[in-house]
């Protein structure tokens, strides 16, 4: 899975579940969570009105969801904007976050460079740093719709599981076969179990967060899928409407998590 939505994903759950108060603080999510196992630093800045440079909000995702709460928070949501690619690459940061509280809302989203050789003997090599990237409506970028239930999420996401797995590319059927397996499973695997657990997320939510999870075929950064190269007709056109399925799939499970 893309490395930047692993890490925006458990931002928003164990965010929403830490606001909630069904999960103490993370004091070091980005050292426990397997979302963060290669980042070395993770930052959290802002540009308030009249300033000329970013300012640090805080360095560590616990202190980031302090100031979050102290500020009333009542929950993070995860978003996609429309338009955005699926095959760019392993740390591509297309996704947003939306920390919503009584006066505002803040969208912050992240940049992730490479600060070590990947392969070395620390294997921690990303440093991210989330920015605050537009206030309320005011965001440089167009927000897909969403999808309106989880049942709805589920169904586009069989329907592309399938058409996609027709067309007999190894690696992209495997995955489309996980993620079909995993809409049906009655103890879906998507490495997020304890955060829909404390979120009181259904078995359905579960379901569809796991089952995009396993179906993402678009590379990554231990991942060279057939998608990644591929150029088939009409195959282009079932692979990006995967690639939307699975964005909704996300999108989805997270909204329905943090409204449990």
């Amino acid at each position: 899975m893309d490395a930047q939505l692993a890490r925006d994903l458990a931002l928003c759950l164990r965010g929403n579940a830490y606001l909630r108060g069904t999960m103490p603080r993370p004091n070091d999510i980005e050292r426990t969570h397997p979302a963060f196992q290669r980042v070395r630093e993770i930052k959290f800045q802002q540009m308030p009105r009249g300033a000329y440079q970013w300012q640090m909000v805080a360095e560590s995702v616990g202190a980031w969801l302090d100031v979050a709460k102290w500020a009333g928070a009542s929950r993070i949501t995860f978003r996609i904007p429309d338009g955005a690619g699926g095959m760019s690459g392993a740390d591509s940061s297309y996704g947003i976050l939306a920390v919503e509280n009584t006066a505002d809302t803040e969208w912050w989203q992240a940049n992730s460079r490479l600060v070590a050789k990947p392969g070395g003997k620390d294997e921690r090599v990303w440093s991210v740093t989330y920015r605050v990237i537009g206030k309320n409506t005011h965001i440089p970028v167009t927000l897909r719709p969403q999808i309106a239930t989880v049942n709805d999420a589920q169904t586009r996401l069989c329907d592309a599981l399938e058409e996609m797995n027709r067309f007999g590319l190894t690696s992209v059927s495997e995955r489309c076969q996980s993620g079909l397996a995993q809409l049906e499973s009655q103890t879906p695997q998507s490495g997020y179990e304890a955060e829909l657990e404390t979120l009181g997320a259904g078995l359905e939510v579960q379901q569809l967060l796991a089952a995009a999870v396993a179906a993402w075929c678009f590379g990554g950064e231990e991942d060279n899928s057939d998608a990644t190269n591929m150029s088939i007709e009409p195959g282009d056109f079932a692979l990006n409407r995967l690639f939307s399925a699975i964005i909704e799939a996300f999108e989805a499970a997270a909204e329905a998590a943090s409204r449990s």
